[in-house]
């Protein structure tokens, strides 16, 4: 569903997810990125940006920012549903996702990896699987 808003100035073109939470992820032109707010303007998180828009949903989860961490919301909600405690995220693929800490974001002007640290498999709840 896409919504205008009227208060305050710095939404435009706000889309809602269908879901009791209605977090928004919209453009804020006044500080130049993306945000996520639920109906009361509150910032559960930071949008992880991802090839110059939000992260893309996959498995039912996105990539999410808080305090420098990474971690994952509900594609459906909005929820976090992996506590953001990673220095390094990968996407879910068929219910998995690889994850780091100590890693270090590397870039060499146009592409940009992740190297160091060290690495574990998630399932989509945060356990950790071998």
């Amino acid at each position: 569903m896409k919504q205008r808003a009227i208060e305050p100035e710095w939404i435009d073109d706000c889309f809602v997810a269908d879901n009791p939470f209605r977090y928004c992820i919209y453009l804020d032109k006044e500080a130049g990125g993306f945000r996520v707010v639920d109906a009361q303007l509150r910032e559960p998180y930071q949008v992880y940006l991802f090839d110059n828009g939000p992260d893309y949903p996959q498995d039912g989860r996105y990539r999410i920012r808080l305090d420098g961490k990474i971690g994952y919301a509900d594609e459906e909600t909005g929820a976090i549903v992996v506590a953001p405690v990673y220095d390094c995220a990968f996407p879910f693929k068929d219910g998995k996702a690889s994850v780091g800490h100590g890693c270090k974001n590397e870039s060499d002007g146009e592409h940009r990896w992740w190297s160091g640290g060290d690495w574990q498999v998630i399932d989509k709840d945060g356990k950790t699987v071998k």
